[in-house]
Protein backbone atom coordinates (compact mmCIF):
# COMPACT_ATOMS: atom_id res chain seq x y z
CA UNK A 1 0.00 0.00 0.00
CA UNK A 2 2.95 2.45 0.89
CA UNK A 3 4.44 1.96 -2.25
CA UNK A 4 1.50 2.05 -4.28
CA UNK A 5 0.72 5.33 -2.75
CA UNK A 6 4.22 6.76 -2.92
CA UNK A 7 4.08 6.10 -6.42
CA UNK A 8 1.14 7.65 -7.03
CA UNK A 9 2.36 10.63 -5.49
CA UNK A 10 5.81 10.89 -7.42
CA UNK A 11 4.93 9.48 -10.48
CA UNK A 12 6.57 11.19 -13.80
CA UNK A 13 9.61 12.23 -11.58
CA UNK A 14 12.54 11.15 -13.56
CA UNK A 15 13.95 9.29 -10.61
CA UNK A 16 10.65 7.00 -10.38
CA UNK A 17 10.75 6.52 -14.14
CA UNK A 18 13.91 5.27 -13.55
CA UNK A 19 13.33 2.79 -10.77
CA UNK A 20 10.66 1.42 -12.99
CA UNK A 21 12.92 0.56 -15.87
CA UNK A 22 15.69 -0.98 -13.92
CA UNK A 23 12.98 -3.19 -11.82
CA UNK A 24 11.33 -4.28 -15.05
CA UNK A 25 14.20 -6.49 -16.46
CA UNK A 26 14.56 -7.90 -13.05
CA UNK A 27 11.05 -9.07 -12.79
CA UNK A 28 11.33 -10.44 -16.44
CA UNK A 29 14.69 -12.36 -15.09
CA UNK A 30 12.57 -13.75 -11.84
CA UNK A 31 9.99 -15.07 -13.83
CA UNK A 32 11.80 -16.82 -16.45
CA UNK A 33 14.16 -18.51 -13.84
CA UNK A 34 10.85 -19.87 -11.81
CA UNK A 35 9.55 -20.78 -15.43
CA UNK A 36 12.63 -22.82 -15.98
CA UNK A 37 12.50 -24.34 -12.42
CA UNK A 38 9.16 -25.59 -12.41
CA UNK A 39 9.69 -26.63 -16.07
CA UNK A 40 12.66 -28.88 -14.94
CA UNK A 41 10.60 -30.43 -12.09
CA UNK A 42 7.42 -31.37 -13.28
CA UNK A 43 9.15 -32.54 -16.99
CA UNK A 44 10.63 -35.67 -17.57
CA UNK A 45 10.81 -36.50 -21.36
CA UNK A 46 10.63 -35.02 -24.96
CA UNK A 47 6.62 -35.44 -25.73
CA UNK A 48 6.46 -33.22 -22.19
CA UNK A 49 9.06 -30.44 -22.90
CA UNK A 50 7.47 -30.25 -26.31
CA UNK A 51 3.57 -29.90 -24.30
CA UNK A 52 5.26 -26.86 -21.86
CA UNK A 53 6.75 -25.25 -24.96
CA UNK A 54 3.71 -25.55 -27.17
CA UNK A 55 1.59 -24.50 -23.77
CA UNK A 56 3.75 -21.07 -23.33
CA UNK A 57 3.84 -20.23 -27.00
CA UNK A 58 0.19 -20.43 -27.13
CA UNK A 59 -0.34 -18.48 -24.03
CA UNK A 60 2.36 -15.86 -25.07
CA UNK A 61 1.23 -15.29 -28.97
CA UNK A 62 -2.43 -16.23 -29.00
CA UNK A 63 -5.49 -14.22 -27.60
CA UNK A 64 -6.51 -17.64 -26.40
CA UNK A 65 -7.27 -17.79 -22.76
CA UNK A 66 -3.65 -19.07 -20.64
CA UNK A 67 -5.63 -20.77 -18.18
CA UNK A 68 -7.64 -23.33 -20.83
CA UNK A 69 -4.20 -24.09 -22.71
CA UNK A 70 -3.08 -24.92 -19.38
CA UNK A 71 -5.85 -26.83 -18.27
CA UNK A 72 -5.96 -28.79 -21.91
CA UNK A 73 -1.92 -29.94 -20.66
CA UNK A 74 -3.09 -31.02 -17.30
CA UNK A 75 -5.73 -33.20 -18.48
CA UNK A 76 -3.44 -34.94 -20.91
CA UNK A 77 -1.14 -35.92 -18.02
CA UNK A 78 -3.97 -36.86 -16.05
CA UNK A 79 -4.91 -39.27 -18.92
CA UNK A 80 -1.36 -40.70 -18.92
CA UNK A 81 -0.74 -39.37 -22.63
CA UNK A 82 2.08 -37.75 -21.66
Amino acid sequence: FLVSRGRAIYEGRRWVVAIERGIAPVTLGLIAASAVVITRAADHGAIAYAVTAATAGIAAFTRFHPLLVILAAGVMGALGLI
